[in-house]
């Protein structure tokens, strides 16, 4: 088993700072088309420099944040 890399905890700030009014909007918004644009531009941010490259686990975090868009959308299409 292989050591883990420190964490740069001002890059990890960032990151949290920079995603965090998108994680606030989908706990506030009613409007599922918003809370899909909410989530899409969290997972967009995990992909950005420098954090995709020096942060371990935003890869695991993007899928998730595309997971939850995956299944709105199919429960925003199969709604009434």
């Amino acid at each position: 088993m292989s050591d883990l890399e420190p964490v740069d905890l001002m890059l990890l700030a960032g990151f949290a700072a920079k995603i965090d009014p998108f994680m606030q909007g989908v706990l506030v918004s009613g409007d599922v088309e918003q809370i899909r644009g909410f989530v899409l531009e969290a997972a967009w941010n995990c992909t950005e420099r420098p954090y995709f490259e020096h942060l371990w686990g935003v890869g695991g975090l993007y899928r998730a944040w595309m997971e939850i868009d995956d299944r709105m959308a199919r429960a925003s299409v199969s709604a009434p």
